[in-house]
């Protein structure tokens, strides 16, 4: 009897490890199928949050280009006492220009504003800067992103146009875009992620 107990032991043995392993299995897979929904899952959230960012940051962007473009009509400024005050003007409606400049076709400032002596200087010889070939094709320049004190700044600049639509200078800015923090925050991933901006060399900017 004590035989075929055991006999009986050794048959059910393998059966039993079998379903064993067979569960073990499931459950892994079971587990991995979990893993890779939830990182399918984090990875949509992220794409979603950049995509907003991404838009809410080029909003900001065109909306200080905009001021510019609104200002710099070579009309408004046919005096340096009239370049001036429009600068002032800008300056005090947005506290992001830490200098402004107004550049002919040649290079050369016809006036310039730099109220924040903790920002970074404007160009010296806007003749050779990139923003000055880019105007003169017609096309507003946003420059590289730059840090000075810590903090990132950017300069960009709109071309100024007389009555029949001619190029005939630029409205040049430098931008402190730390402001673009409060523009990006609100930007989560998940609910423990947040939002960051980099550069085009995936420089961390904020």
């Amino acid at each position: 009897m004590f035989g075929m107990r055991g006999s009986l032991g050794r048959q059910l043995l393998l059966p039993l490890l079998l379903f064993e392993v067979v569960s073990l299995l499931i459950i892994g897979s079971t587990m991995l199928v979990s893993y890779q929904g939830q990182l399918t899952g984090t990875r949509r959230l992220q794409q979603e949050a950049a995509a907003r960012a991404s838009v809410d940051v080029e909003a900001y962007l065109a909306g200080l280009r905009n001021e510019l473009t609104g200002a710099g009509s070579s009309e408004k400024l046919s005096s340096p006492e009239q370049s001036r005050d429009i600068l002032t003007r800008l300056q005090i409606a947005q506290s992001s220009y830490t200098a402004l400049a107004i550049v002919d076709n040649s290079g050369r400032e016809q006036a310039r504003l730099a109220p924040r002596p903790d920002a970074p200087p404007l160009p010296q010889n806007w003749a050779q800067h990139p923003a000055l070939s880019s105007i003169l094709s017609g096309a507003p320049y946003n420059g590289a992103v730059e840090f000075y004190g810590g903090l990132p700044y950017m300069v960009i600049a709109i071309p100024m146009r007389d009555a029949e639509l001619r190029v005939v200078g630029m409205l040049a800015a430098q931008v402190d875009l730390s402001s673009l923090w409060n523009v990006v925050s609100k930007e989560k991933s998940g609910d423990t992620g947040y939002a960051y901006v980099i550069d085009q060399a995936a420089n961390l900017i904020m």
